[in-house]
């Protein structure tokens, strides 16, 4: 598989051509790590709990990266990295994210390359409006 001009522009997109342009094999499963940060310890854990319960590995702490959103959970995927199953994935966790009271999903740090160093899918901040 090869990006190529059809793909949105995004930040899955570039994350993609970074991997293809350190000449990654896309053909090689690899785990993907998807970051959404809570405002406190039970909303994190009941999402992490979901994800466990669906098979993936999950894991959660208080980071304080985000001030008013200091719990950061972390899911990890086995899968191809394609635009279509990144995008497909995030689309996942924000359905269940949506269902909490307040958050803020981000992309972080989760594509290994072929050579095992890590290199983000995106690192964009996008809140999510919820009813009270």
């Amino acid at each position: 598989m090869f990006v190529d001009d059809d793909l949105p522009a995004d930040g899955n997109r570039y994350a993609l051509l970074r991997l293809q342009s350190d000449g990654d094999d896309f053909t090689r499963m690899r785990g993907i790590d998807f970051t959404v940060v809570f405002p406190n310890a039970e909303a994190a854990e009941l999402f992490a709990e979901h994800f466990r319960h669906c098979g993936y590995q999950v894991s959660f702490q208080e980071t304080r990266c985000v001030t008013d959103l200091p719990w950061a959970v972390v899911v990890t995927k086995e899968m191809l990295p394609s635009h279509e199953a990144i995008t497909a994935s995030e689309s996942e966790l924000e359905g269940v994210a949506g269902s909490q009271r307040r958050m803020g999903l981000f992309r972080s740090e989760g594509v290994t390359n072929s050579n095992g160093s890590r290199l983000g899918v995106r690192e964009l901040g996008m809140p999510i409006s919820t009813p009270n």
